[in-house]
């Protein structure tokens, strides 16, 4: 067996026992467009750390706020560099946590990050839902909510068990969920 044949074999084997992270990194790469993250830093405050050993731009959504000081206002957003390891570490210390919601945009980290600022109005602490909770994005856009989608061509989030990805995007003006399993 050739080298590359051999290679092959390893990888298709190393897919198939990927887990759902695995699968979910996966999933978000193929995304078109450039991949950020909003992570909330409330569930974990340890994420600070995490997300400044990526080297990737980050910022806090209450720019009011040391990043050391964001209490119940902690969200941050993240660009995701195809590439890098900063998704699959994100994915690491997140998944199931319902942490971090991911979107996809074709527009640079500052038009971005303004995009979620805009949407999270001038006091995030006050703001209903607190989209970038996973269970909150996924009810809004459920319920059909298309105004998500200004400068954003994607939303992704985590099932509760953690076993699906469910990607919302917009079709004709309607918001369109597919749901990715992850096992």
């Amino acid at each position: 067996m050739s080298d590359d044949a051999r290679a092959g074999l390893q990888g298709l084997l190393g897919w198939h026992k990927a887990g759902p992270r695995d699968l979910a990194r996966l999933t978000l790469l193929a995304e078109p467009g450039a991949l950020y993250a909003v992570v909330d830093l409330a569930r974990d405050p340890e994420l600070a750390e995490v997300l400044a050993a990526t080297g990737e731009a980050y910022c806090a959504v209450d720019e009011t706020r040391e990043l050391d000081d964001l209490g119940a206002t902690a969200p941050v957003v993240v660009a995701v560099t195809p590439g890098a390891d900063t998704l699959a570490t994100l994915l690491d210390e997140t998944w199931g946590l319902g942490a971090a919601v991911f979107f996809a945009s074709d527009e640079p980290f500052p038009a971005a990050y303004r995009r979620v600022l805009l949407r999270a109005g001038v006091d995030p602490e006050r703001t209903a839902p607190r989209f970038w909770s996973p269970a909150a994005l996924r009810e809004a856009l459920d319920g059909g909510d298309a105004s998500f989608f200004d400068g954003v061509s994607a939303w992704m989030v985590e099932s509760p068990d953690g076993r699906t990805l469910t990607r919302y995007s917009l079709v004709d003006g309607r918001v369109a969920r597919e749901d990715h399993a992850l096992s």
